[in-house]
């Protein structure tokens, strides 16, 4: 006897759940995929438009940017009154 299979074209992954004797498998996405695709659009913006940090000539250089990022940060959104 055969089972009618469908499998859905390149899941992220399936969900089995077992339902009146048989098993049914739902496809489920890890990360949302427009979500994703419209972040990594922006990013990509921002790298062509040289919106980049770097190169660092040793690790060194970059633990103390990375070190410094808070502060950075705190001055940009200080308020003054």
């Amino acid at each position: 006897m055969g089972y009618p299979t469908v499998i859905p074209k390149d899941p992220d992954l399936l969900e089995a759940v077992v339902h009146d004797h048989s098993v049914v498998l739902t496809p489920k996405a890890v990360v949302d995929k427009k979500s994703l695709d419209a972040y990594l659009t922006e990013r990509l913006e921002e790298l062509r438009a040289g919106k980049t940090v770097g190169p660092f000539g040793s690790m060194e250089e970059y633990d103390e940017y990375v070190t410094d990022l808070p502060q950075q940060r705190s001055k940009r959104w200080a308020i003054t009154v």
